[in-house]
């Protein structure tokens, strides 16, 4: 591993998690190093990216009679090290997925504003007898696409629905003329897609 990745794995390490594994990644020269959170729950894939370090999440599917949840990914790349470490926190504390309106909760509560749909984001079938969209608080049959953007207009939250295959999350941070986007798989909990768009 390099000096990129290191911050990282260390600061995995002190919080109880144990590297499982090390293979060679996509940048010439890498390793990813697999590393598995305390309860066996989280696994993080670590590895260099240009201009800085990548992780996958991934929390696993889990059916026990404490707790079941549908497993999910994120992709973290070249995302500061606050924002990470703030995601994996997210993931430790809320494991469970998310409907959109509990990710929209704690967007509007940071004082984000919901930016309205093009009109070609939803097909006529979608529209009520009074031609009025209706959305659902459902995984399975919601939301074909909503987005929310920070204050300052740096920073977007968007969600692909079920149209899209598959569903999944999309945050993008703009510092400048260049824009980093982040990408989180269908069932993310909406504390970790909180914790990548608001982390400074």
């Amino acid at each position: 591993m390099n000096n990129t990745t290191e911050p990282l794995t260390q600061a995995l390490t002190a919080q109880g998690w144990t590297p499982t594994g090390e293979h060679p990644a996509a940048m010439p020269g890498a390793r990813s190093r697999e590393l598995t959170s305390r309860d066996g729950l989280l696994t993080a894939w670590v590895s260099a990216v240009p201009g800085g370090c990548s992780m996958l999440l991934t929390a696993k599917t889990v059916q026990r009679p404490d707790l079941r949840r549908r497993g999910w990914q994120a992709q973290l790349d070249a995302l500061p090290l606050p924002v990470v470490l703030a995601a994996i926190a997210a993931a430790s504390e809320e494991p469970t997925a998310s409907w959109p309106t509990r990710a929209e909760r704690l967007l509007t509560d940071a004082g984000w504003h919901e930016q309205p749909a093009e009109d070609d984001e939803f097909d006529d079938e979608d529209e009520d007898e009074q031609g009025v969209f209706e959305f659902h608080d459902s995984l399975d049959d919601a939301f074909l696409y909503r987005a929310w953007a920070s204050p300052d207009g740096t920073r977007q939250v968007q969600w692909f629905g079920p149209d899209d295959d598959p569903p999944h999350w999309s945050i993008t941070r703009t510092a400048g003329e260049r824009s980093h986007h982040t990408h989180l798989t269908h069932y993310a909990p909406a504390a970790v897609i909180a914790a990548v768009a608001l982390t400074d």
